[in-house]
């Protein structure tokens, strides 16, 4: 939990105007999954790479 809300903290130092709604969209799914829903297991894990393929779609 701790690595996750780390990297919450560096994204939110960034440009985030410069973000894509779809970037934008995925960040608050997992930020209200992780913290709001009490962060239940994940089906399925994703590489940076994946999020950034997710990302371009």
């Amino acid at each position: 939990m701790k690595e996750k809300k780390a990297a919450f903290r560096t994204l939110k130092g960034q440009n985030i105007g410069s973000f894509s709604m779809r970037l934008l969209w995925l960040l608050q799914g997992l930020w209200n999954h992780w913290f709001f829903k009490g962060g239940a297991p994940m089906k399925q894990e994703l590489t940076p790479e994946q999020v950034v393929e997710l990302v371009r779609m």
